[in-house]
Protein backbone atom coordinates (compact mmCIF):
# COMPACT_ATOMS: atom_id res chain seq x y z
CA UNK A 1 0.00 0.00 0.00
CA UNK A 2 0.95 3.26 -0.54
CA UNK A 3 0.02 6.74 1.11
CA UNK A 4 0.27 9.73 -1.56
CA UNK A 5 0.07 13.17 -0.14
CA UNK A 6 -2.67 15.07 -2.25
CA UNK A 7 -1.58 19.00 -3.82
CA UNK A 8 -2.37 22.10 -2.47
CA UNK A 9 -5.25 22.37 -5.38
CA UNK A 10 -6.69 18.98 -3.89
CA UNK A 11 -7.20 19.88 -0.84
CA UNK A 12 -8.79 22.75 -1.70
CA UNK A 13 -11.24 21.14 -3.87
CA UNK A 14 -12.22 18.99 -1.09
CA UNK A 15 -9.48 16.14 -1.14
CA UNK A 16 -7.94 14.68 1.73
CA UNK A 17 -4.58 15.88 3.10
CA UNK A 18 -3.34 11.97 2.10
CA UNK A 19 -5.20 9.35 -0.04
CA UNK A 20 -4.33 5.71 0.65
CA UNK A 21 -4.25 3.47 -2.00
CA UNK A 22 -2.33 0.30 -3.41
CA UNK A 23 -4.73 -3.30 -2.08
CA UNK A 24 -4.04 -5.88 -4.32
CA UNK A 25 -5.85 -9.07 -3.91
CA UNK A 26 -4.50 -12.15 -5.94
CA UNK A 27 -5.44 -15.14 -6.78
CA UNK A 28 -4.56 -17.00 -3.88
CA UNK A 29 -6.66 -14.87 -1.49
CA UNK A 30 -10.04 -15.48 -0.11
CA UNK A 31 -12.66 -15.17 -2.53
CA UNK A 32 -15.49 -14.49 -0.93
CA UNK A 33 -16.49 -10.62 -0.13
CA UNK A 34 -16.32 -10.51 3.47
CA UNK A 35 -12.83 -12.07 3.57
CA UNK A 36 -11.44 -9.33 0.86
CA UNK A 37 -12.76 -6.86 2.71
CA UNK A 38 -11.49 -8.01 5.84
CA UNK A 39 -8.11 -7.83 3.87
CA UNK A 40 -8.54 -4.61 2.63
CA UNK A 41 -9.45 -3.26 6.41
CA UNK A 42 -6.22 -5.21 7.68
CA UNK A 43 -3.85 -3.50 5.41
CA UNK A 44 -4.95 0.07 5.20
CA UNK A 45 -4.91 -0.21 9.03
CA UNK A 46 -1.32 -1.32 9.12
CA UNK A 47 -0.32 1.06 6.21
CA UNK A 48 -1.74 3.87 8.49
CA UNK A 49 -0.48 2.62 11.76
CA UNK A 50 3.37 2.30 9.86
CA UNK A 51 2.84 5.91 8.29
CA UNK A 52 2.21 7.17 11.98
CA UNK A 53 4.78 5.64 13.44
CA UNK A 54 7.38 7.18 10.87
CA UNK A 55 5.88 10.64 9.72
CA UNK A 56 5.23 13.98 12.33
CA UNK A 57 2.06 14.18 10.60
CA UNK A 58 -0.15 12.00 11.63
CA UNK A 59 -3.77 10.42 10.35
CA UNK A 60 -6.32 10.04 12.57
CA UNK A 61 -9.08 9.52 9.96
CA UNK A 62 -9.92 7.01 7.24
CA UNK A 63 -12.95 7.56 5.09
CA UNK A 64 -13.93 4.78 2.39
CA UNK A 65 -15.85 4.77 -1.12
CA UNK A 66 -18.28 2.49 0.39
CA UNK A 67 -20.46 1.50 -2.65
CA UNK A 68 -17.43 -0.20 -3.68
CA UNK A 69 -15.94 -1.54 -0.73
CA UNK A 70 -19.14 -3.27 0.48
CA UNK A 71 -20.67 -4.62 -2.58
CA UNK A 72 -21.78 -8.28 -1.54
CA UNK A 73 -21.11 -7.71 2.26
CA UNK A 74 -24.48 -7.12 4.83
CA UNK A 75 -24.10 -4.64 7.08
CA UNK A 76 -24.09 -7.20 9.82
CA UNK A 77 -20.86 -8.38 8.94
CA UNK A 78 -19.35 -5.22 7.89
CA UNK A 79 -20.00 -4.23 11.52
CA UNK A 80 -18.72 -7.64 12.48
CA UNK A 81 -15.29 -6.63 10.94
CA UNK A 82 -14.91 -3.36 12.26
CA UNK A 83 -15.85 -4.24 15.69
CA UNK A 84 -13.13 -7.22 15.37
CA UNK A 85 -10.34 -4.70 14.11
CA UNK A 86 -11.00 -1.68 15.55
CA UNK A 87 -12.16 -2.67 19.33
CA UNK A 88 -9.28 -4.65 19.64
Amino acid sequence: MQILATSPEERASGFPTYIITGVNLTAADPQDSVSQVRIVLEETLAAVRNFNDKSEYKIDTVGFWVMDLTRGVTLEQLSELFHGLFMK
